[in-house]
């Protein structure tokens, strides 16, 4: 029986070869280069103007950008402190750029000296705004903190940058609605003299109060708007924030 089975799946008709033919053909990989994507063109967009001003309109304030304002001078006959010596400031402030501008150069002084030599040329303050003047005596102040004191008595750099640190305080005091980097850079400065004379709690809200209005400058946020310095400045100021409050 097994040898009658055998011989007819032998001799069947043609089925085996048919079954090899089929493996062959599916087996077989076909080769050819694969069918590019067709790219359908994009919708020409026909009265669109009318979208394009709703968005203008309705998304105006989402997205914030660097705050460049404009500082406000004080107006003539307000009162203003008295114009240090030049030769106090000539020296205080070299003693501020080998000290606290070595560790946080937050000031373009170039901009800076730019500005102090025409306030000394008009021997006046007036035409400066409220928070560049405390600016101008918060450095003054930092620039205390490295005279040497004497052999004996009262320090008078001390009493000289407490004077400085007050007005510096006078002319930021009330704070103004619109904020300005020298605000920021000011309450820097003021934290450190604060924080070097061993007022730490002082020290702690003026460095608050920096870290606060830069963040309202938006100076903790990249960007590529305004000049090249100004970007940098904004770029120093707010890692010196961030090392000084670490």
């Amino acid at each position: 029986m097994n040898t009658h089975l055998r011989t007819k799946a032998t001799t069947g008709d043609g089925g085996e070869p048919e079954r090899i033919d089929n493996k062959r053909r599916h087996s077989k990989v076909q080769f050819g280069v694969p069918p590019t994507p067709h790219r359908i063109a994009a919708p020409v967009m026909r009265n669109f103007d009318h979208v394009r001003d709703n968005i203008r309109q309705h998304s105006q304030g989402i997205f914030n950008i660097p705050d460049q304002r404009a500082s406000v001078p004080v107006e003539s006959g307000s009162a203003l402190p008295d114009l240090p010596p030049r030769a106090d400031f000539a020296r205080l402030s070299r003693l501020y750029l080998d000290s606290i501008h070595e560790w946080y150069p937050i000031l373009h002084w170039p901009s800076f000296q730019l500005e102090v030599d025409e306030m000394y040329t008009g021997r006046t303050l007036e035409g400066m705004a409220r928070e560049w003047i405390a600016l101008f005596f918060a450095v003054l102040a930092c620039g205390t903190l490295q005279t040497e004191p004497p052999q004996q008595g009262l320090n008078r750099s001390v009493l000289k940058g407490s004077s400085y640190f007050e007005i510096a305080i006078q002319n930021l005091a009330p704070w103004s609605q619109d904020v300005s980097l020298e605000h920021a850079q000011a309450a820097f400065l003021l934290s450190i003299y604060a924080a070097e004379c061993n007022w730490i709690s002082v020290g702690s809200m003026w460095l608050a109060s920096a870290v606060r209005a830069a963040q309202e400058l938006n100076v903790h946020c990249e960007s590529h708007s305004g000049s090249t310095i100004d970007s940098e400045i904004r770029r120093r100021l707010w890692w010196a924030l961030y090392a000084r409050d670490r």
